[in-house]
């Protein structure tokens, strides 16, 4: 049915918080996307206690805990959403190809792995923005 979500958002907290996290402390799950946007043929939850739109966080990958109490949150939270957004599109711009590796596991050609570059690339967003 149409506004139904086969995943409920408490279940896929629960995902997000058995991911594996970066040095800095942020869970990765990388399949976030497929979960949070996954429309339900059946009724399934209906997401209108929530106060945020599944949309808000349709490219995210990473999370801290402020941004996991932000996804459930059933009432306006002081969050930065558009900054949220942003750095989301940005890491996802950047990760995209090299998302099929491990967190932990070395990129051929490169000095670094995944942990490492999603990290660099927040603390570089966030001394632009």
């Amino acid at each position: 049915m149409i506004g139904y979500y086969k995943y409920p958002r408490k279940d896929i907290v629960k995902l997000i918080k058995s991911s594996p996290k970066t040095y800095d402390g942020l869970y990765y799950m990388k399949d976030f996307p497929s979960y949070n946007g996954k429309a339900s043929n059946l009724i399934g939850e209906r997401d209108t206690k929530y106060f945020y739109s599944r949309e808000y966080f349709k490219d995210k990958v990473c999370f801290d805990d402020n941004e996991i109490d932000l996804y459930i949150a059933t009432s306006e939270k002081k969050i930065d959403v558009n900054k949220m957004m942003k750095r989301d599109e940005k890491i996802k711009e950047t990760i995209n190809e090299l998302s099929e590796y491990n967190l932990y596991d070395k990129i051929p050609g490169a000095d670094y792995n995944l942990a490492e570059l999603i990290d660099t690339t927040i603390y570089i967003f966030n001394i632009k923005n």
